[in-house]
């Protein structure tokens, strides 16, 4: 929805109907003061229903962490993307917040950024960048990062 405020054609992928329908449902409120737009497709991250070389850029906004294999989601993303397209990552710190395990079904306690920038590599993307976000003690959350990296130009 932030994306789209911006003026941004966004494609929002979940595999979960419920959660799409309540994106919807929160961007029926917000669209009129957005100067972009937004296609809600259900979908799976291992297997992005996106053409090859189909987007600019691919976010994915604490999706890892609930993921199977967060690194076929990566893969994934190098895939949609265009040549000169930017993949962006938010997600956990290693973390040993267990209540998220049984609370929130996270899958993974956390990444290490070597982890991902390493896996960012493999799938092909060029001079992954990290910055790091501290816990949040007041809120019980554990640290983050934002990982970004470019897709090579053809």
């Amino acid at each position: 929805l932030e994306l789209a405020s911006l003026g941004l054609e966004v494609i929002g992928i979940d595999r979960s109907e419920a959660m799409l329908d309540a994106a919807r449902q929160k961007w029926k409120l917000e669209r009129a003061n957005s100067a972009g737009s937004i296609e809600f497709r259900e979908g799976d991250a291992h297997a992005l229903p996106l053409e090859e070389n189909s987007v600019d850029a691919a976010f994915a906004h604490m999706v890892l962490h609930s993921l199977e294999n967060p690194r076929t989601a990566i893969e994934e993303m190098a895939r949609i993307l265009r040549p000169g397209g930017r993949a962006v990552l938010v997600d956990f710190l290693p973390h040993d917040h267990q209540w998220m395990e049984k609370e929130l079904g996270l899958l993974w306690l956390g990444f290490e950024p070597e982890t991902l920038t390493t896996w960012l590599t493999e799938a092909g993307f060029e001079r992954p960048r990290v910055h790091l976000q501290e816990p949040d003690a007041k809120r019980d959350l554990p640290g983050s990062f934002v990982v970004s990296a470019l897709q090579p130009d053809a």
